[in-house]
């Protein structure tokens, strides 16, 4: 493997948790030569030096990463979980909600959250919403909630597209009274971890990202995940995510492919930096 390419994945591990299985050498490569053209250098020695110095450089390079792969309402018993709980717990009159939505991609997402929460009835007032995901693209898509047909696969798609967007062309625009109520930012897991000092969560949506951490990124995620979480706190992950690494902090709902999971009683979590 080439110096530069190696650092490069380093970086990406040391700071994103990226796997080295997940992100072949060959993707480092290929992502490394299109930035080198894109920059019209010719040297790969001084592009890395780039890369080090300039947090932009490093943005466009995990742009070229990430390939938001999601639509709305995706995995909807997930989503049924967290409405069930939310109105068992709203019931409290002073209590408030937070969820955190993390990778949240473009931010279909995090907006079915925001509509799930709204169709249930419950008034926007009693929630917040923070979403992260580590490119800056991607939020900025999310910010501006708009989409492709893509995003409106199987679960209710016609029903969701009618009812909360408007569309020119094939372009829908989520309408704007839900614009605005997500807390779109861009971050990755560790420093969302460490920078929310005594911010939990009721629910804390984190599906599909363990798959591209190994053993040890899985286990510092999953700490991070309980200590962000209250101890009645449920994290949703992806279906392929549901492995026995899980089970140190966390235990199943009992909800059918929900992929739901609570804090195990009484576990003790270690701070993850």
């Amino acid at each position: 493997m080439e110096p530069e390419i190696e650092k490069i994945a380093q970086w990406l591990n040391k700071n994103l948790g990226i796997s080295h299985r997940f992100l072949s050498e060959r993707v480092i490569r290929r992502i490394l030569h299109g930035r080198m053209q894109h920059l019209d250098m010719a040297d790969a020695a001084l592009y890395l030096k780039h890369f080090v110095a300039n947090n932009g450089e490093r943005n466009s390079f995990i742009d070229e990463i990430v390939i938001p792969e999601t639509w709305f309402f995706r995995e909807e018993e997930a989503f049924k979980v967290m409405v069930n709980e939310a109105q068992q717990r709203l019931r409290t009159p002073s209590q408030r909600l937070n969820v955190l939505c993390l990778p949240c991609a473009t931010g279909e997402e995090a907006y079915t959250i925001l509509l799930a929460l709204h169709e249930a009835g419950i008034d926007r007032s009693r929630y917040n919403i923070d979403a992260y995901d580590i490119s800056d693209k991607s939020v900025v898509v999310a910010k501006h909630g708009v989409y492709s047909a893509n995003s409106f696969r199987r679960n209710r798609s016609e029903e969701v597209r009618d009812r909360y967007f408007d569309h020119n062309q094939g372009i829908y625009f989520i309408k704007p009274q839900f614009k605005g109520h997500i807390r779109f930012q861009v971050g990755n897991l560790f420093n969302v971890i460490s920078a929310a000092g005594g911010m939990r969560y009721d629910f804390i949506f984190m599906r599909n990202l363990l798959i591209y951490f190994e053993a040890d990124e899985k286990a510092r995620a999953l700490s991070g995940m309980a200590r962000l979480l209250r101890d009645d706190g449920i994290l949703f992950v992806g279906h392929a995510e549901t492995g026995p690494y899980i089970n140190e902090h966390f235990e199943r709902v009992d909800w059918p492919r929900a992929f739901a999971f609570k804090k195990r009683p009484g576990v003790a979590v270690a701070n993850v930096s």
